[in-house]
């Protein structure tokens, strides 16, 4: 969430202490800016709207252009969903498709479904189709789609390769919780091999649509490991998230303290752009 938490500190930090002025809790300077740009609500600056609209598109243009993108691709993928979603029997929350690849996965968010392929049944014996079943009610149960959407318009404002790493984590962990729900019904094993045969019968085929928790998602191999049983399970520490916490808490008070300094750049920078 920082891109988009710079952004909203960014507007915080001008409008606080202007809210603060308003109140009378601090004294109200605007009258010592000499004509230069202040941020107040009782004496509203004049900027030009050109130099307005400039300097507000060029904090949105980065995460608009990667919500956009986002967007653009997730509605594709809606849309091949949606045909899923006319085709499944009403009331019916697991829908076999006819497709000659063996696939599982869920989608949907308010009512969720699992889909299996013709292929997944002929590939599977019924104990490992169970196996598959329970593993995507667990997603369901979970709630992985909801979450999946909400981290893709996050991920969006980020650059590519925290993107890419960000979301590998996410999906690993979300595809071992899963599998745990599995294990703890004593049927890890199962899930293990039928893992293995849907891997290998779908190297040739790219990763699966992001809106969607398939069953082969995430790193397969160290979730084959944690299933036999021949992997620990990672003990994550939060020093980073903690310390990622407390340099944005501190450096919003550095900045709420100088706010006629970030004024004077405000205006510099509309200055710029008009």
């Amino acid at each position: 969430m920082l891109p988009l938490l710079g952004i909203v500190l960014g507007v915080a930090v001008l409008v606080i202490p202007a809210l603060v002025k308003l109140a009378g809790l601090i004294d109200d300077h605007c009258l010592h800016h000499a004509g230069h740009l202040h941020f107040c609500f009782r004496h509203l600056p004049v900027v030009a709207p050109g130099a307005l609209i400039t300097a507000v598109a060029s904090l949105l243009i980065w995460p608009l252009i990667g919500v956009l993108r986002w967007a653009r691709v997730r509605w594709r993928e809606a849309v091949e969903l949606a045909v899923i979603e006319r085709l499944a029997p009403a009331g019916y929350r697991v829908v076999r498709t006819e497709s000659a690849e063996p696939q599982a996965y869920m989608f949907g968010i308010v009512r969720p479904r699992i889909v299996l392929s013709s292929g997944l049944y002929r590939l599977l014996t019924p104990a490992e189709r169970r196996a598959v079943l329970r593993h995507e009610i667990a997603h369901a149960r979970n709630g992985d789609a909801a979450r999946r959407l909400g981290l893709g318009v996050l991920l969006a404002m980020h650059v590519p390769s925290l993107q890419k790493r960000l979301w590998e984590h996410w999906s690993d962990a979300a595809e071992e919780r899963a599998d745990d729900s599995v294990r703890a019904r004593g049927d890890g094993l199962t899930l293990a091999g039928a893992l293995l045969k849907i891997v290998r019968a779908n190297l040739h085929r790219p990763d699966p649509v992001s809106l969607t928790a398939a069953v082969a998602s995430g790193s397969v191999e160290r979730r084959i490991r944690r299933l036999v049983g021949d992997a620990q399970d990672l003990h994550l520490r939060p020093q980073l998230e903690v310390g990622l916490i407390a340099i944005v808490l501190t450096l919003t008070a550095v900045l709420l303290s100088r706010h006629h300094a970030l004024e004077t750049a405000a205006a510099w920078l509309l200055r710029l752009g008009g």
